[in-house]
């Protein structure tokens, strides 16, 4: 684990000494899924969960897979999804409810609230008010960025109040699982 550590100082750190940075972030999909191994390695680390609509989630990765790959439907798109927020609700348990901080995304891209989730995620991960992050933040972090109700698009109009009950069918299953997200969604 040691060397592990090391090896990824190593190779990442010199990034953020010559950008001069406050830290390094990674913001891959699986981040939080893995944060029991990764708080493990990294004592310091803290976690950020942006958590979308699922029906959105599930619509993107079954626009992404182009017929070719699991999922292919609607409906495996909402298991899919669904599988993925029980793997990253096990990823917070591991590492601690502490180290993590959920947002939902559409907090971030609208007008009410969107400076208040900023301010508490930059203070949760202990980043200080950087220009070039405020600068990101206001020039991408928007609505139309966002693709928010995508799925609409991606659902023929005869289908979207069956994909609604399903969808509030498997929140009131992470409700009832006490899934860290829940409330959120």
């Amino acid at each position: 684990e040691a060397a592990l550590r090391q090896l990824f100082f190593d190779l990442l750190w010199p990034l953020e000494t010559e950008w001069s940075k406050s830290g390094l972030i990674e913001q891959s999909c699986d981040t939080v899924a893995e944060a029991g191994t990764l708080t493990t390695l990294f004592p310091e680390a803290r976690f950020i969960h942006v958590v979308r609509d699922g029906r959105d989630v599930a619509a993107s990765r079954v626009g992404q897979a182009s017929w070719l790959s699991y999922p292919r439907t609607m409906d495996q798109g909402l298991d899919w999804w669904e599988a993925r927020i029980r793997r990253i609700d096990e990823g917070v348990r591991a590492a601690g409810a502490e180290r993590v901080f959920a947002v939902s995304l559409d907090d971030l891209v609208t007008d009410d609230g969107r400076r208040r989730s900023f301010s508490q995620l930059r203070r949760f991960a202990g980043l200080p008010a950087e220009r070039d992050m405020l600068d990101y933040f206001q020039g991408r972090v928007k609505v139309r960025n966002a693709h928010t109700e995508r799925w609409r698009d991606a659902v023929p109009a005869r289908r979207q109040a069956e994909i609604d009950t399903r969808y509030e069918s498997i929140l009131d299953g992470l409700e009832a699982d006490g899934v860290h997200c829940a409330g959120i969604l």
